[in-house]
C-alpha cells in the first residue's frame, strides 16, 4: 500500500479540478461465509 501513495497523489493532482477532495482513505477486507463457487440452493 505504501507504494500506491505517491501514485494516488499524482493521479489526484491531475484530476483535482474535476473531482472533489478524497473523503476517505482506507482499505477494507470483506469477510463472508458465502461460497460463490457453488450454485445457489433453492
Amino acid at each position: 500500500m505504501e507504494r500506491l501513495g505517491p501514485v494516488e497523489e499524482r493521479r489526484f493532482e491531475r484530476i483535482k479540478d474535476l473531482a472533489g477532495p478524497p473523503t476517505l482513505k482506507a482499505v477494507y477486507q470483506v469477510v463472508a461465509e458465502d461460497d460463490l463457487s457453488q450454485p445457489i440452493a433453492e
